[in-house]
Formats: structure tokens, sequence, C-alpha cells
């Protein structure tokens, strides 16, 4: 769940710029990626769009590099413990969180 994610740079898609920063922020290349939903944000400060991409990782298979400088910590967690815990612990989470995992339809 949002594993990585960057601003548009002028004359960039949303998926090199996806491609982009996985690679920057986790270290993973070479991803299936599958075009997820396209929402529209305005949260009252800000107004933009996040386009959602999906990929699958065999966690034994992958290395994670995080760019510390962008990424505070990363675990993984299988999608039913991680609606339990959102749902018991949502000030664990980014605000956003519940409003993804309805978006991509895992909640």
């Amino acid at each position: 769940m949002a594993a990585a994610s960057g601003t548009v740079d002028e004359g960039e898609t949303y998926t090199q710029n996806i491609v982009k920063e996985i690679e920057e922020e986790i270290g993973l290349t070479n991803l299936q990626l599958t075009l997820g939903p396209k929402e529209f944000v305005d949260d009252g400060k800000h107004r933009f769009f996040v386009q959602w991409f999906l990929a699958g990782v065999d966690k034994d298979k992958v290395t994670i590099k995080i760019q510390e400088e962008e990424v505070e910590a990363y675990t993984w967690i299988d999608t039913v413990q991680l609606i339990k815990d959102v749902a018991d612990k949502p000030d664990k989470y980014v605000p956003s969180m519940q409003n993804a995992l309805e978006i991509l339809h895992v909640s």
C-alpha cells in the first residue's frame, strides 16, 4: 500500500513517474505494474489527481532498499491484517490509508 509516490514532472507520464519513484524510494525495478483507479483529491488546501498502480512481489525474492530521506519505515503485512490494523489503530497510518483501501477495493 502506497509504497512509493511522487509528483509528476512536466513532460513525464504517471507511469514514468511511478517507475522512477519505486526505484528511488524502495529500490525495486522491473515490476509488472497494473493501472489502478485514478481519483481527484480536494482536501480543502490542495486539489490534485492521484493515479494508483498495483504490483505484486514475492517478499522472499526481493530486497527492499529504502531511501531514508523519503521512507520512514516499512513492514510486510497481509491484506486481512492491514484492514484490521487500520480500523483498530488509524493513527498509526497516514490519514489517507482508509481511503486508499476503499479505492483499491480491499476494505
